[in-house]
């Protein structure tokens, strides 16, 4: 039996659709690279430009296009499969729960400067976990994680990681507040499904 998958868009789910109808909705510019998708035997929702092989090189940009079709209107072809990447959402907001942390820290350790011989090593391990589950490139995890080591500089790269973890929470249906990222009502009906 063939994989099947799911889109989410605005909210909505649509599918199960095959590996080639997916290639059609990419053919047919019915999906968007900032749609999310999930295999039919996993809760992880990613976004449509992370899946590999789906797109014959990099994904268009995306351009907001408020009228855009329902997925379930272009039709199937002969493409093959493509290979999905998944990221584990859930284990994602956590650790971006923790850069913030470590972030507020950090500020403390303005006023109390001591407290960097702790928060480096604390900047070190969130920032290295967010960028694993984010599946950043080898060189862009060895910028970040050497940056930190950097006494205040190193806000710069936790920014920057947060603000990626943030784009992608925001993707899977996700709310973005102070301390982190916290599951909607749509996040938890796209999870049960």
């Amino acid at each position: 039996m063939s994989m099947s998958y799911f889109v989410g868009r605005n909210g909505v789910e649509e599918g199960p659709f095959s590996a080639r109808d997916l290639h059609a909705f990419v053919r047919a510019s019915t999906l968007r690279p900032e749609d999310l998708i999930r295999k039919a035997d996993s809760a992880n929702w990613i976004a449509a430009s992370r899946v590999q092989g789906l797109w014959p090189s990099r994904p268009p940009t995306p351009v907001p296009a408020p009228s855009a079709p329902p997925i379930s209107q272009a039709i199937g072809s002969d493409c093959p499969p493509p290979m999905v990447e998944t990221l584990d959402v859930p284990a994602l907001a956590e650790a971006q729960r923790w850069v913030i942390r470590s972030l507020l820290l950090t500020t403390l350790a303005f006023v109390l400067w001591p407290l960097l011989i702790l928060v480096i090593p604390f900047q070190i391990y969130c920032i290295a976990r967010l960028v694993r589950l984010l599946n950043w490139e080898a060189i862009p995890v060895a910028a970040a994680i050497t940056g930190t080591l950097i006494p205040y500089i190193g806000l710069i790269p936790l920014l920057i990681a947060n603000q990626a973890a943030s784009r992608v929470l925001r993707q899977a249906g996700y709310a973005i507040g102070f301390l982190g990222a916290r599951p909607t009502a749509n996040t938890a009906n796209h999870m049960s499904t």
